[in-house]
């Protein structure tokens, strides 16, 4: 490779390195991915009262866009496990908001959350 070639292909490098090392992540998954994995990796040492509050504050602290898929229903999901339905449908309905797509399953989740 000619001396020049070098000097092109180490500055494009440079160039795409740095410019993908200030970019953000589109979503904030904070403790979500954890949480998930503690759950069904090991549910005897599982705290669902930790989690519930830990993952609802990073969903406050969060703006709505940046709110990953599936994040606030986990939360909606964990609150279902302790029989708080009125919270779990508050965390349905902003799943619902966030995503459309998602419209239909939190629908029916919503729905059961009411008819218990």
């Amino acid at each position: 490779m000619s001396g020049s070639l070098k000097s092109i292909v180490l500055v494009s490098f440079l160039v795409f390195a740095l410019g993908c090392s200030g970019r953000k992540n589109l979503y904030d998954w904070g403790s979500y991915d954890a949480s998930i994995a503690a759950m069904y990796s090991d549910p005897a040492k599982y705290i669902l009262d930790e989690d519930i509050e830990r993952l609802g504050l990073e969903i406050q602290k969060t703006e709505p866009s940046r709110i990953p898929p599936g994040k606030a229903a986990h939360v909606g999901l964990l609150y279902s496990l302790k029989g708080m339905n009125s919270d779990a449908s508050r965390y349905f309905e902003m799943e619902k908001q966030n995503f459309p797509d998602s419209k239909v399953l939190m629908d029916r989740l919503i729905s059961r959350t009411r008819s218990k």
